[in-house]
C-alpha cells in the first residue's frame, strides 16, 4: 500500500470515527447544558439558514448530487466531516432505505448550547419523520447536521 493510500486509509478510519452513523460532526447527541429557546426569543436568520441549508443539501441529494459544502456557509469541521463521498455514502446506505426521499421539513424547536443554535425539524420523507437537526454557530455558518430517529425529547 502506498504512502498515499495509507494517509487516506488513517484520515477516513479518523472521520468514520468522529462521525455518528447519520451525522456529523462528532456526536449526534444535544450538550448536556442545551436550554430550549421560547419560539418568540428564536433567531429567525439562523432559523432560515438552518432550514435552507437542509432542505437545500437533502434535495440535492435527491438529485443524487453530492458536492463539497461550502466554505461560506459551513464551519471547517463539517465540511471536513461531509466530504461528498461520505454524503454519497450516508444517503444511499442509511437516510434512502431507513426514510426514503426527502420531501420537506417542519419546524419544531430550538435549543442553545455553548453559544450554538441547535434547530430540530421533522424531516417529511417517503418512509418516515426523522428529526433533522442544524446548528448554526454564533457566526452564523453551519456547524452541524444530522439526520436521526425522531425523539420528542432533544438527546
Amino acid at each position: 500500500m502506498g504512502r498515499d493510500a495509507l494517509k487516506y486509509l488513517i484520515l477516513a478510519a479518523m472521520l468514520f470515527a468522529l462521525i455518528t452513523i447519520t451525522g456529523c460532526p462528532s456526536e449526534g447527541s444535544a450538550p448536556k447544558s442545551a436550554v430550549k429557546i421560547p419560539e418568540s426569543q428564536v433567531n429567525r436568520t439562523h432559523m432560515e439558514t438552518a432550514a435552507s441549508f437542509a432542505t437545500r443539501i437533502c434535495n440535492k441529494w435527491n438529485d443524487g448530487v453530492f458536492e463539497p459544502i461550502s466554505p461560506v456557509a459551513a464551519t471547517s469541521q463539517l465540511i471536513s466531516a461531509l466530504p461528498p463521498e461520505r454524503q454519497k455514502s450516508m444517503f444511499e446506505e442509511q437516510i434512502l432505505p431507513e426514510y426514503g426521499e426527502f420531501k420537506r421539513l417542519f419546524y419544531k424547536e430550538t435549543y442553545i448550547a455553548n453559544g450554538n443554535h441547535i434547530f430540530r425539524f421533522r424531516g417529511d420523507f417517503e418512509k418516515g419523520g426523522p428529526e433533522v437537526r442544524v446548528t448554526i454557530t454564533p457566526m452564523g455558518l453551519v456547524g452541524g447536521f444530522w439526520i436521526r430517529p425522531w425523539n420528542e425529547e432533544l438527546e
